[in-house]
């Protein structure tokens, strides 16, 4: 296997970056689309759908549980991860079980896109 590149963000949707080197463990890239945005239907969230999600940057520091997100004209939501109640999605053409992230997240998303979303 030859690998050429590597792109990763923590919420899915985000913009990719690169990176130089991940650590893989037995689910994968623990860094690499571990949030992910819905809509009230309860249905995933996208950059195909919606385009200015691509202009988020995400980090996530998976040793102190934080994320932050930073939006194009500056503004920074940089808080600690906590999760609140369990909920059902649509994830492509199945089911997937999850948990809302608490905090300043899915506000300042929703704000920005204009649409109410959830982490």
């Amino acid at each position: 296997m030859v690998i050429t590149a590597l792109s990763l963000t923590p919420v899915k949707g985000t913009r990719l970056r690169s990176a130089n080197r991940v650590r893989l463990d037995p689910a994968g890239v623990r860094e690499n689309r571990r949030f992910y945005l819905i809509d009230a239907s309860d249905r995933l969230a996208n950059g195909k759908r919606l385009g200015a999600l691509t202009t988020i940057v995400s980090d996530y520091d998976d040793a102190a549980r934080r994320l932050a997100l930073r939006f194009p004209d500056g503004r920074v939501v940089d808080e600690p991860i906590t999760v609140g109640d369990l909920v059902q999605t649509k994830f492509y053409s199945h089911r997937a079980g999850g948990r809302i992230v608490g905090g300043g997240f899915s506000a300042a998303v929703s704000e920005f896109v204009g649409e109410p979303l959830r982490l």
